[in-house]
């Protein structure tokens, strides 16, 4: 087969561009991670993915043992439904030790219940509520940010609200490590503002229907959901 191409500039071809003609934002391509190891954290026995070192009870417990890697030694680290499980101070160390061991390049993807679905809430031992808010308020605040005594290195690369159904909602996020602090990280594509009314999802724009539900991305200054 030779090179793809759009036979029509209507053709909806990924999931990017029927976004974008649905609701006029822009959720840009993953970033590839530079080639090495693939952790996946919290796996269980139903997030096995090939080709990822896994890590676990009862051999590793997040709450007690740091990840065991060197520092700047990890390609790329796989975390779904686990960060939830942790209270917000467990949560913020786990996301330093998965810093810590990223080579700069390296990403970590998340999926964590969004705060106002049932998934959220319906297993007694999660500890933690996530949205979108929580990347400014963590990685903008200055209080997270004495880490090395240089800041964080994450910045916030992807950042989207998906699920089937009401009930499944969860908040997708791929964090990107930079070679340096990332000082500032509102002004970001993928960031969202202080008055992106996170608490009130009534008025953030989703768009629910039998294939899914998400938000999309603002730019920034934008409030989510106030263009028609």
């Amino acid at each position: 087969m030779g090179v793809f191409e759009i036979k029509h500039p209507a053709e909806v071809w990924s999931l990017q561009q029927f976004f974008k003609f649905g609701l006029d934002r822009d959720i840009p391509e993953l970033h590839i991670p530079p080639e090495g190891e693939h952790l996946n954290l919290g796996p269980g026995k139903r997030k096995v993915i090939p080709e990822t070192t896994g890590l676990g009870l009862p051999e590793w417990n997040a709450n007690y043992n740091s990840i065991p890697r060197e520092k700047g030694t990890v390609a790329a680290i796989h975390c779904y439904q686990f960060l939830e499980h942790f209270d917000g101070d467990q949560a913020v160390e786990l996301l330093w030790e998965m810093e810590r061991v990223l080579m700069p390049g390296g990403c970590i993807y998340l999926a964590t219940p969004y705060y106002t679905s049932a998934m959220a809430y319906q297993a007694l031992d999660h500890k933690s509520w996530w949205n979108e808010e929580v990347w400014h308020w963590l990685f903008g605040n200055e209080y997270y940010d004495d880490h090395e005594g240089d800041g964080w290195k994450l910045r916030v690369h992807l950042c989207v609200i998906m699920g089937i159904v009401e009930r499944n909602i969860n908040l997708f996020t791929q964090l990107v490590k930079a070679e340096t602090h990332v000082p500032d990280q509102r002004p970001l594509h993928t960031s969202f503002t202080a008055s992106s009314l996170a608490f009130r999802p009534q008025e953030q724009g989703r768009v629910t229907g039998s294939v899914g539900t998400t938000s999309g991305v603002v730019q920034e200054g934008e409030v989510l959901g106030a263009r028609p």
